[in-house]
């Protein structure tokens, strides 16, 4: 990188002396400043088809959601049903035997 050379540098001039010394109180800076209220939400009659529209893209997503995570728990339930069974099964089976020979 090259410097410039020394003549192109501006040079300071000026000096403002401050006559004041008191600073300005920070609530002298903060009136000064115009607030602009932020509306966070529209008011709801200003567009009753866009809240509807809303509403019902939001219950589709979340069923969706709920349906897929319901089909997951399904298939969870049906396979610790299945290996309970298996677990059982043959004690159940000596079981239905025993009570057939008794009989």
């Amino acid at each position: 990188m090259t410097r410039p050379p020394p003549q192109t540098i501006p040079l300071l001039t000026e000096v403002v002396i401050d006559t004041t010394d008191e600073l300005p109180l920070l609530t002298d800076i903060a009136q000064d400043v115009p607030l602009k209220p932020t509306v966070a939400s529209p008011p709801p009659d200003s567009a009753p088809g866009v809240q509807q529209a809303l509403e019902t893209y939001i219950e589709t997503v979340l069923a969706e959601k709920l349906k897929a995570h319901l089909v997951i728990a399904q298939q969870w339930a049906t396979e610790a049903a299945i290996a309970e069974l298996k677990n059982e099964l043959p004690q159940l089976i000596r079981e239905a035997q025993d009570r057939a020979a008794t009989d």
